[in-house]
């Protein structure tokens, strides 16, 4: 159930909320699904899209990219609703029973929101990238480097991952950007994903530029725009990173699952099963079990 390594939302939460992820990926409870993460699923689908085809030189058009999203949309809905009924033992055919979905913006950004707004995002990016002053890369066997995946050791802990997009500057081709895509409202508070993401493509591309060349930024879908591009080996020191990681593993592998109650315990995917948060369903998974001293 815990997989065999880590990943970056992994260290985030074991970081963030021990006990949620303890909850849901130690105890493995039924997640409530969240409409935010199908609608941005959807819309990196449509950017990926987009880019895999303009990189062969067969620009799609806006409505080609709109498209898949709305068809990546539509399966990420059903495929989390019938993951639900799934993991609660509940028969798809019986009588109905809701699928507790999540909307953000005090439930106001529902399937129906996202139907026309991540469509909307995915337009801007289409019109934005006619102005880019960026170029997508090419991965070391001459492929796109859109979703890069990666699966490296970092500080002897095994790390993986997707790189959403690594780009570079046409008249600075020994730096490389590293750009993720962000569809939540939120602009990022930390930019330690991308620390994390680049010395990770180092390992996977070792013959091409070093962390100390590398740049990272994040692409806000709802505003088109970038944020300010940093230089990852001066904002997050490789030491940084490598002892965040392996700080995670030992809480990790230690059961050490610190439970931090906040205002974001509402809209926790996990809430209904958490005994800080006096959850309906707490009584069905085991309580914590405090940790060995000495």
């Amino acid at each position: 159930m815990t997989p065999p390594y880590l990943s970056h939302s992994q260290v985030e939460t074991l970081t963030d909320c021990g006990e949620k992820y303890r909850l849901g990926r130690v105890v493995g409870v039924p997640e409530a699904p969240a409409f935010w993460n199908a609608g941005g699923r959807a819309v990196h689908a449509a950017a990926e899209y987009f880019e895999r085809q303009r990189f062969t030189a067969v620009t799609p058009s806006i409505d080609d990219a709109v498209d898949e999203f709305h068809r990546v949309f539509e399966h990420e809905l059903v495929e989390a609703e019938s993951a639900w009924y799934r993991a609660n033992s509940v028969d798809p055919n019986a009588a109905f029973q809701p699928v507790p979905w999540r909307a953000a913006n005090r439930g106001t950004e529902d399937d129906a929101w996202w139907r026309e707004h991540g469509a909307g995002m995915v337009r801007a990016y289409v019109l934005q990238s006619e102005d880019d002053q960026t170029e997508l890369a090419a991965t070391p066997d001459g492929q796109p480097a859109v979703e890069v995946e990666f699966l490296v050791t970092i500080a002897g802990v095994p790390f993986k991952g997707f790189i959403d997009q690594v780009r570079r500057l046409p008249a600075k081709r020994d730096r490389l950007i590293l750009r993720d895509l962000k569809a939540g409202k939120r602009t990022p508070t930390s930019t330690v994903q991308l620390g994390e993401y680049g010395v990770s493509l180092e390992q996977v591309w070792p013959n091409s530029v070093g962390y100390e060349r590398m740049f990272g930024e994040y692409y806000m879908c709802r505003t088109a725009k970038t944020t300010a591009r940093i230089s990852l080996a001066e904002t997050h020191p490789r030491a940084h990173v490598e002892y965040a990681i392996a700080t995670a593993w030992f809480l990790k592998n230690g059961g050490l699952f610190l439970p931090r109650p906040s205002a974001f315990c509402k809209s926790c995917a996990v809430s209904a099963f958490c005994s800080y948060q006096g959850g309906a369903r707490a009584h069905e998974v085991p309580a914590p079990t405090p940790p060995r001293i000495g």
